[in-house]
């Protein structure tokens, strides 16, 4: 991305991670239900995970560390998807008590093909940004580092 844009399209992505990761226990009964059964210890699970997304968060945050955030995103991403794919199929069990529309099949499915997007902007950020080659430089390698030919006594 180009233009003024390009040092903030890292916020967003962010801006979701931080709040994706306190949803986790702010909400942390919901998570829990949509955890696939095969793995152990649901709520721990959801704590976890919402540790790992506020890291993701921060991450992305500072430039020193955007790549590094931009690649834990990227497997965090894939590695709940599991999760997005068991709400859809089977829902949530209908003894919890959560919000209507976290309840909702509907928004779990629009979830599921949603992590594409997201994975593929994830994957962006771990790429490195282009630097400016100096003035003069005539391969990328900085002036006065280049080679300096031999001079000949014989001329």
């Amino acid at each position: 991305m180009a233009g003024p844009w390009r040092g903030l399209v890292h916020l967003p992505l962010a801006s979701l991670w931080a709040v994706a990761g306190l949803a986790h226990f702010t909400h942390a009964g919901f998570f829990a239900a949509i955890v696939p059964p095969w793995l152990p210890a649901p709520l721990l699970v959801v704590w976890v995970s919402g540790v790992v997304e506020l890291s993701n968060a921060a991450a992305l945050l500072h430039p020193r560390t955007r790549r590094l955030g931009g690649w834990c995103s990227v497997v965090t991403l894939l590695a709940v998807w599991p999760a997005n794919w068991h709400h859809a199929l089977h829902g949530i069990d209908p003894e919890l008590v959560v919000p209507p529309v976290m309840r909702d099949t509907t928004i779990a499915w629009l979830r599921v093909p949603l992590q594409l997007p997201l994975v593929a902007w994830a994957w962006a950020l771990t790429r490195t940004p282009a630097r400016a080659q100096p003035s003069g430089s005539v391969d990328g390698t900085p002036v006065g580092s280049q080679p300096q030919p031999k001079l000949s006594m014989n001329a």
